[in-house]
Parts: C-alpha cells; structure tokens; sequence
C-alpha cells in the first residue's frame, strides 16, 4: 500500500533549504521512497513568508 506523505514548512534560510532538498531526494530513495515534487519559493505571492513543499510517496 502506497504512503504519501505532505511536508510544509517555513524557510527561514534559503541557501541551507535548497542544500536541503538536493540531498533529500537520495535520502527519500534510499528508503524505496520517491520524491514526487518539491515546492518553489513565491516570492510574488508572499513576500514577506517563504514555504517549502515536499512531496513524498513510499510504496512497499
């Protein structure tokens, strides 16, 4: 059965935070998981509020 898992979170560096996601898609992999998307900065939409988004999908 298929797990799907939604990560939001705020981004307070955006440096450490696209680090971060380059290194998680092998991480998620290593565990059969597959990273389905990662979220972009909308800096137009908010720019006072930076949001990451990960979506992951684990199938056994």
């Amino acid at each position: 059965m298929p797990v799907y898992a939604l990560n939001l979170f705020d981004v307070v560096n955006r440096e450490s935070y696209l680090e971060y996601a380059k290194r998680s898609v092998n991480a998620v992999a290593k565990h059969q998981g597959k990273v389905i998307a990662l979220g972009k900065f909308r800096e137009a939409a908010a720019p006072s509020q930076r949001h990451g988004q990960l979506y992951l999908a684990f199938v056994r």
